[in-house]
């Protein structure tokens, strides 16, 4: 990773950034009458294949990554509309964890990283939302996607699903539809590397390929640019059928062949391009 390992799991742009954008989404939230509560962020966990220990590729939930920045699974964000101070909350790893992720920096360090404060541990989360549930504050979060972050959710919140409403759904897209500098340099990079794989693939595509193939070699691209791949590779000599996973086809010299893919870098910025072109030298 030209980045640098650490990039996974801290935050990709200066702590600044990620306190003017909930400072941004607070006045967004006051505009639209909500002065008063808290929003709920959670990060997401990793999801076993099979077994705990063997879990698909990590995905970071995209609003925790514009709000806060950090890679890393499994952690708890509480954001005061009142008086606008974030606390973040996750497990120490022990020395046992370490064995098998490397070195980490501490949640306070962490927390540092994105302006926010350190709260403690994922039980020191959960203690602190009951409080304020018990309270009747008002709780407010994002929508999620993964099944096992509504799961979180619901456990954090038993007796509600927190306020979900239109206010910070709007105060959220009016944020993130509207790309700062820092981020129009990372959505570049992830695009030039996603022309790299196209173009990899325009030269090197000869009759005799499989599709699997094809997409093997688009994927190795992508790693050799720093990035994982922003969605699952259409890779196909059967272009009109939509969504088509690769498959034992062969290209021939007269097949035409549609590459559907992209680079995400590890900021969470992806590149999705299309192409299509002749499997001969044509």
């Amino acid at each position: 990773d030209p980045l640098g390992p650490e990039s996974y799991y801290c935050s990709m742009f200066p702590a600044r950034t990620y306190v003017m954008r909930r400072e941004s989404l607070l006045r967004r939230m006051a505009l639209r009458g909500r002065n008063s509560g808290f929003i709920l962020f959670l990060a997401h966990g990793e999801s076993p294949i099979n077994y705990p220990a063997n879990a698909y590729p990590f995905r970071q939930d995209s609003n925790w990554l514009y709000f806060l920045g950090l890679g890393l699974p499994d952690m708890i964000a509480l954001m005061d509309l009142d008086g606008g101070k974030t606390l973040l909350f996750g497990d120490e790893p022990s020395s046992d964890d370490l064995v098998w992720t490397g070195p980490r920096k501490p949640g306070a360090e962490l927390a540092e990283s994105c302006g926010a404060v350190y709260g403690g541990s994922i039980r020191a989360a959960e203690a602190t939302i009951a409080r304020l549930a018990a309270k009747s504050a008002s709780i407010f979060h994002p929508p999620y996607c993964r099944a096992e972050t509504k799961d979180r959710l619901a456990s954090l919140l038993p007796n509600s699903r927190g306020d979900q409403d239109e206010a910070l759904l709007r105060s959220i897209i009016s944020l993130r539809e509207i790309k700062e500098d820092e981020e129009i340099v990372e959505l570049e990079a992830a695009v030039e590397s996603s022309a790299a794989m196209h173009l990899a693939l325009l030269s090197a595509l000869k009759p005799g390929w499989t599709e699997r193939q094809a997409a093997s070699f688009v994927a190795a691209k992508a790693l050799s640019e720093g990035c994982a791949q922003s969605f699952s590779t259409i890779a196909t000599l059967s272009g009109h059928v939509l969504h088509n996973q690769p498959g034992d086809a062969v290209c021939g010299s007269d097949g035409f062949f549609l590459l559907d893919a992209g680079a995400e870098r590890p900021s969470g910025y992806a590149g999705d391009l299309t192409t299509s072109f002749p499997v001969g030298p044509r």
